[in-house]
């Protein structure tokens, strides 16, 4: 943690910073819980309205990208892609706006993305919008309470309020997406940083994250994310194959960050004559992995997730291939191929996140070790491997191994917590200057309309 004396000696005696920070968790944690709540009611809604249509997928899924493209990003070019790297780009430099007309957009454009067949994660688009919309609120607080929120010229720059109000809305739409407060306010710091955290920056975040979790249980709205397993004993632990999960995490980290920077590039986004095309043959191919492959890989492979998570192999068999029945041969391909999917989508321009499909591909595997060893599935062995793989793979990708493993350890209980952190450390240290943001943010410096929102 750094906390500079410099920024301390700057602060007023009045706490007007913790009356400040109070007031957005309010609205940052009202926000991120009703937006969490309504992608998965909307996006629930879509898939069962376009499973239940008798379209082809990968009709749907062309369909969506052509509407996408062709109405919301036209209107605000803004919103395309994953998220993040507008958030980034907001918090970092203290003067940058998440544009409202992006913010906006980007939620229909998501919902579109995921419950059409692509294939991608809430975190980032919903991270997104949250942010830019907390911030915006938080300028008509500084209009309606000035002397409240009159810091921007005598303090610290990253005191400023629409900084630490986008922090504390990507807070809160995390902690409501896994249920997880603590996780979320370190995930939305960590995640800006490359080598530190900041106390007024995981402050605001903290609270915004905790109001959000209260909101979401007070409304009876059940995180998307609940691995819903038993907590076992904390002594089931396997050094060795947890050690080799980190390593494997982190090579898969740097090949992720490496496909998705391919594959952005060659799609031609810069270009603005093949920005349609470009959406749309992402989703085509999105959508024909999955009918070619599995159901389970698309949107956020919500029943991928549920079958690695308990071990049921037979729900993942291969539709083009289903006398294939390894379930290491299974695994491997279908984790090649969430990554290649998430990566052609996102890299199309779609608004799809990491985060989700990170995650995944960590646990899966983790699943996949657990299997070559002989681990027998949902036992606590098993778990351990899992927890490993889903800490290791977001701090390979992310730049966030301290949110990777207190993630883990909220998600799944602190008997899991010595294998998170172990696995996240050393796959952190083997994709540190690896991880997909800092690509995904190149990416959209280069793409001309995308400088608002990123990738």
């Amino acid at each position: 943690m750094v906390y500079c004396d410099g920024v301390a000696r700057t602060e007023p005696q009045a706490p007007n910073f913790l009356l400040r920070w109070s007031l957005q968790a309010i609205v940052a944690g009202g926000m991120g819980a009703v937006l969490v709540r309504g992608f998965v009611v909307f996006t629930g809604t879509l898939e069962r309205a376009v499973g239940a249509s008798g379209v082809h997928p990968v009709v749907v899924a062309v369909g969506a990208a052509a509407l996408v493209g062709l109405l919301i990003y036209r209107l605000a070019p803004g919103a395309a892609g994953e998220g993040v790297p507008a958030y980034l780009r907001a918090v970092r430099g203290p003067e940058s706006d998440l544009p409202l007309r992006d913010t906006i957009m980007k939620y229909p454009a998501a919902i579109l993305t995921l419950g059409c067949y692509g294939s991608g994660g809430a975190v980032g688009p919903i991270g997104r919008v949250t942010a830019g919309l907390s911030q915006w609120a938080t300028r008509h607080l500084q209009r309606l309470l000035p002397r409240l929120f009159a810091d921007s010229s005598q303090h610290h720059a990253n005191y400023h309020a629409p900084t630490t109000a986008a922090i504390s809305g990507m807070a809160a739409a995390v902690a409501s997406i896994f249920g997880a407060p603590i996780a979320g306010a370190v995930f939305a710091v960590e995640v800006i940083q490359t080598d530190q955290l900041r106390y007024h920056q995981l402050f605001p975040a903290a609270l915004a994250a905790g109001t959000a979790v209260f909101v979401s249980s007070l409304a009876g709205w059940p995180p998307p994310v609940n691995p819903d397993l038993p907590v076992f004993r904390a002594e089931v632990f396997l050094v060795l194959p947890v050690i080799v999960v980190g390593f494997f995490c982190g090579v898969m980290g740097i090949a992720y960050t490496s496909l998705y920077r391919v594959i952005a590039r060659s799609m031609g986004r810069e270009r603005s004559s093949r920005r349609i095309p470009a959406m749309i043959a992402g989703m085509g191919v999105s959508a024909l992995l999955g009918a070619a492959l599995s159901p389970t890989l698309w949107g956020t492979a919500r029943g991928f997730y549920d079958a690695v998570l308990h071990g049921d192999f037979p729900r993942l068999s291969l539709s083009i291939a289903p006398t294939i029945s390894s379930p290491a041969a299974i695994l491997a391909i279908l984790i090649v191929a969430k990554i290649v999917g998430n990566c052609i989508t996102t890299g199309s321009g779609m608004s799809a996140g990491f985060t989700g499909p990170a995650a995944l591909v960590g646990l899966a595997g983790g699943a996949l070790v657990a299997v070559v060893l002989g681990i027998a599935p949902a036992t606590p062995g098993y778990v351990v491997l899992l927890v490993a793989g889903f800490a290791g793979m977001l701090a390979a990708t992310m730049n966030t191994p301290l949110a990777g493993a207190i993630l883990a350890v909220e998600l799944f209980g602190g008997g899991y917590g010595v294998a998170g952190i172990l696995s996240a450390m050393i796959a952190f240290q083997v994709a540190r200057f690896n991880t997909i943001y800092e690509v995904a943010l190149e990416t959209a410096d280069a793409a001309p309309g995308t400088a608002s929102d990123g990738v």
